[in-house]
């Protein structure tokens, strides 16, 4: 396999967890909307860079909602704000 070039983590550990010392020393950053979304824009910016490129994406943490047409990840922002959308701060997995 080739050498990794780039990882990014959003973490938003529950009140009673602490994260872990080899994922604290990383760039991450919240779980929160604004931050998956750059993030993700970011991710698909990187991914075309190059035509060999391979990607992963992994989820996981509670807060998934699983039905016959996919899932629906609960993000650490969601509920907190007064926007219209009442599914804003989730992101749609399909």
């Amino acid at each position: 396999l080739p050498p990794l070039r780039s990882m990014r983590l959003f973490l938003s550990p529950g009140p009673d967890e602490q994260i872990a010392d080899r994922y604290r020393a990383l760039d991450n950053l919240p779980a929160t909307r604004a931050n998956v979304e750059t993030g993700l824009q970011q991710f698909w910016a990187i991914c075309h860079r190059h035509r060999d490129n391979h990607a992963v994406v992994y989820v996981a943490g509670h807060g998934v909602q699983l039905n016959m047409a996919g899932a629906v990840l609960l993000l650490e922002d969601f509920g907190t704000t007064k926007v219209a959308r009442r599914m804003h701060g989730s992101i749609d997995l399909v």
